[in-house]
């Protein structure tokens, strides 16, 4: 049996290398991603992403900036935060 949730939650060589991820990196990414992906759809919309926002500390944070961050980081227009796209927000 293969197991979907590691290959799902895969980080490619080059952007472990260019975000200098370690294992322990890679893990806290994977759990940090899992426990605001709320509904388990293998992306975060705007309401998790405004959680994870005030989780990390902007507490006062407006719709209006949630969905500026959500158009910096959702590279494909598609108005979901991917796996992919968390990596490079992460990274950043």
């Amino acid at each position: 049996m293969v197991d979907t949730t590691a290959q799902q939650y895969e980080v490619p060589h080059a952007k472990k290398i260019k975000y200098n991820l370690d294992p322990t990196a890679v893990r806290a990414m994977v759990t940090g991603f899992k426990a605001y992906d709320t509904d388990n759809s293998g992306s975060m919309d705007k309401k998790e992403l405004k959680k994870l926002l005030i989780d990390l500390g902007m507490r006062e944070i407006t719709n209006e900036e949630v969905e500026a961050c959500m158009k910096e980081v959702d590279t494909d227009a598609d108005e979901l935060i991917s796996w992919n796209e968390f990596i490079d927000m992460y990274g950043k």
